[in-house]
């Protein structure tokens, strides 16, 4: 299945149903690692009926070996990265554009319609952040970019 770039875009800004973060990273700090990673998932349906998923990985021996996924669940076919929020500590290549983003860099994969009609992987593109430093704030980052509502305000007061 191809995404035009306008797809990818729409798909993104669906508006999404708020998702508890803390909750998220407390269910995720919780779960046993499998080969040297956490990892967990939350399943969201968007306004327009379109199936997402948000993961998330990160390495038990360094805490910024990590990524917080995006992907869309297409009614058939397997899911496509939309957006990734990367760590830093390994170097990214972007295949294209010849270049690459250095290993000390926290990094953002976007989807592009370039990628995968030259059969490459829809989410090759990435560049440079500075838009998070952890897994957390790569989480809050990918809620903001990812078209979530945000959650209802929490009061300190019964």
């Amino acid at each position: 299945m191809l995404l035009t770039d306008a797809e990818i875009a729409r798909l993104i800004d669906e508006r999404k149903p708020a998702l508890d973060a803390v909750a998220f990273l407390h269910a995720f700090a919780r779960s046993a690692p499998v080969r040297g990673h956490r990892r967990t998932t939350r399943s969201v349906v968007g306004e327009s009926g379109s199936r997402f998923d948000v993961h998330l990985r990160q390495g038990v021996f360094s805490p910024y070996d990590f990524s917080v996924i995006l992907a869309y669940l297409p009614p058939h076919g397997t899911e496509l990265i939309l957006r990734r929020h990367n760590g830093r500590g390994h170097p990214h290549r972007n295949k294209l554009e010849r270049d690459t983003v250095d290993r000390d860099a926290f990094h953002i994969h976007f989807a592009t319609e370039r990628y995968q009609l030259a059969g490459l992987s829809i989410d090759g593109f990435a560049e440079p952040t500075t838009a998070f430093s952890d897994l957390a704030t790569a989480l809050d980052a990918m809620l903001v970019a990812g078209g979530f509502e945000p959650p209802p305000q929490r009061s300190l007061w019964p």
